[in-house]
């Protein structure tokens, strides 16, 4: 029992520390959630499917010119994606 006591005691030395209110660290919170849901999304919309499209094509052992083309459009669609998603947050767009 002293060792949570001993490890809540220096949570709450460190928080005092940095000056840290309840508001503070509710902001610093919701940007850290923030960050994780963005890099999500664009793990989601970007990454694994430009990741799979790149898979598909090297099983050949080369990348056709189509093939490039085809990846090329992936990103495209998944930038569209992440700007619907920014635009529909920030009150660009109604549903």
């Amino acid at each position: 029992m002293q060792a949570k006591e001993f490890s809540c005691g220096i949570f709450g030395s460190m928080v005092s520390f940095f000056g840290l209110t309840l508001e503070e660290a509710d902001h610093v919170i919701s940007v850290v959630c923030g960050l994780i849901g963005v890099l999500i999304t664009i793990i989601t919309t970007i990454i694994i499917p430009l990741w799979k499209k790149w898979n598909e094509a090297r099983k050949d052992g080369k990348i056709d010119p189509d093939e490039v083309e085809d990846m090329m459009n992936t990103l495209k669609d998944g930038m569209d994606k992440l700007k619907d998603h920014d635009d529909h947050h920030e009150g660009g767009k109604d549903e």
